[in-house]
């Protein structure tokens, strides 16, 4: 995934630049007639579903640590402890695929959108598992949100 990101932003930046070169070399009355940029806007895109397939690695990574949340009764829970166990496994899975993505994505736009795109994606995963815990007692509820990315 890392290659097709790279190698498409490759491709995005050198289409445009032969545009460029193209028009310079040609008569002036044919330079309105060249236009890459239906070529560069696919690479661009290419690129954009390469982060997305990135975020959704890590998200694969995380499913275990979302299920035994999931599976936790949280309406049975008797006192409030410093992490929930699943907390642990979810933060190891994020940080280590995270920091072998981000050591090999070469432009800091990408790195950028992977990590928003992370960001959202665990926040919108965590608030579907929270509705899927339910019932919640108030002991519960008071270890559920105990994580920290």
């Amino acid at each position: 995934i890392i290659l097709v990101l790279n190698t498409a932003d490759y491709w995005h930046t050198n289409s445009q630049q032969l545009e460029e070169n193209i028009k310079r070399r040609i008569d002036t009355e044919f330079t309105t007639k060249v236009d890459l940029s239906s070529q560069s806007d696919t690479f661009m895109g290419v690129a954009s579903a390469a982060v997305l397939s990135l975020v959704h690695r890590v998200e694969l990574d995380c499913d275990s640590a979302w299920r035994e949340m999931r599976n936790t009764n949280w309406s049975k829970m008797e006192s409030v402890g410093d992490q929930s166990s699943y907390v642990a496994e979810l933060l190891s899975h994020v940080k280590v695929r995270s920091i072998e993505i981000l050591a090999l994505v070469q432009k800091q736009q990408y790195a950028r959108a992977f990590c928003d795109n992370l960001v959202e994606h665990l926040a919108s995963t965590y608030i579907s598992n929270i509705i899927q815990c339910r019932p919640v007692s108030e002991v519960g509820a008071e270890q559920v949100p105990s994580y920290n990315l």
